[in-house]
């Protein structure tokens, strides 16, 4: 499988070749920048377009997607169905109705069988939509987790902080090993608490040389490093590909040398906690009104011991497979809280005691017991069988 992030300039386009040979773009570049993606279909053998996919709206996305699918016919284009009266969109939609192109509305909980193997599944955007937020277009992306084998990428478009932190829900679905960096880099996307659910070993940003945006926002930029992930840009690199044999990565850029990246090294990667502060901080999640006080997670507070918690499993489930989205189901369980509770159990191992929740950030006494009245530490079996994303 091969993913060609190609160099647009200040845009984002990509085009996905499945190893079976079906093509799909995702997003096309501004206006005037057709050119690069025509170039790069047509370098790969590609005359027409299995699937294209708008992650939302917005020119620098979409501007040259017309032209892209007049030379290189799609079959199916995936929509956010998001309501955005621009005259690029409207031109675009009556081209594909013209062309007799078949329009699918993207939501959450699609899988997409791409060939040989390769699906992309589909995370965002989901019902309701977001809205009130700094751009709703931006933060219904469409976001997709591209997978083959045992390897894994996240497209997240021009998603933001409200975006990321519907995702953290179910973080459990967001684990990659490539990111493509949300809106090319801007300080409004790429929490910390993200990349800790993310952990990817390498984030591409595509991005225009000297764009007066100033993308990639150096905050971004100092989140990516605190957390050791290695950074491609295309501003810096140009059209970067990468290729999959369903275990391995190798990369290829256009321009700088690849020979340091983790993900080119030839080994199969493995999950793996960013180095560094590795917990979400308050600040990046939604406030939960429901959580414990401050001082309810202090030894003062709780006399230095938590409550004698029920450690039976009868009619309960196991601590050590909780998605956070079953965690956030119990009383004073927020999104932060559960979030917190997989990442100490990636960065830790399985907990041995329901005890052991008081020891993450967050979790004081009482919410621990809460936790314990439907989850327990169940007896680890001898072989856990890999199960898939269904």
């Amino acid at each position: 499988m091969t993913i060609r992030v190609v160099d647009v300039g200040q845009g984002d386009g990509m085009i996905i070749l499945s190893p079976t040979g079906k093509a799909i773009v995702v997003d096309a570049g501004d206006r005037g920048r057709d050119a690069p993606m025509a170039a790069q279909l047509t370098e790969d053998g590609v005359t027409s377009v299995d699937l294209a996919v708008m992650t939302h709206p917005h020119a620098d996305h979409i501007g040259g997607m017309q032209k892209t699918l007049e030379r290189f016919p799609a079959k199916i284009f995936l929509d956010p169905g998001f309501d955005y009266g621009s005259g690029i969109y409207t031109r675009l939609l009556e081209h594909l109705e013209a062309a007799g192109t078949k329009i699918v509305i993207a939501r959450r909980g699609r899988t997409i069988d791409i060939g040989g193997g390769a699906k992309l599944r589909i995370l965002a955007p989901d019902e309701p939509l977001l809205g009130g937020t700094r751009s709703d277009a931006n933060s219904n992306s469409v976001i997709l987790r591209l997978e083959y084998g045992t390897t894994s990428m996240l497209l997240t478009g021009d998603a933001e902080a409200p975006t990321e932190r519907r995702l953290l829900a179910d973080p459990d679905t967001i684990a990659a090993d490539i990111l493509k960096v949300a809106h090319h880099g801007s300080e409004h996307s790429t929490l910390d608490a993200f990349l800790t659910a993310v952990h990817p070993s390498l984030a591409v940003i595509s991005c225009g040389l000297h764009n007066k945006f100033g993308h990639p926002a150096p905050p971004t930029l100092d989140r990516l490093e605190r957390a050791g992930i290695d950074v491609l840009r295309t501003d810096l690199n140009g059209t970067i590909t990468l290729v999959s044999d369903g275990t391995r990565w190798s990369v290829q850029v256009a321009e700088g040398d690849t020979s340091a990246l983790r993900i080119a090294s030839g080994e199969p990667l493995r999950p793996r906690p960013p180095p560094g502060r590795s917990r979400p901080r308050p600040e990046d999640l939604a406030d939960d009104a429901r959580g414990d006080t401050a001082s309810e997670g202090s030894p003062t507070a709780t006399g230095g011991t938590a409550p004698p918690v029920d450690a039976g499993t009868e009619g309960k489930r196991d601590i050590n497979t909780a998605t956070a989205a079953e965690l956030r189901e119990v009383e004073g369980v927020g999104p932060a809280k559960a979030t917190a509770i997989v990442v100490y159990r990636e960065e830790h191992g399985p907990f041995q005691t329901i005890h052991e929740l008081t020891r993450v950030q967050g979790i004081g006494a009482k919410t621990a017991a809460r936790i314990a009245e439907r989850f327990a530490v169940f007896p680890a079996p001898d072989e856990a069988p890999y199960e898939e994303m269904r």
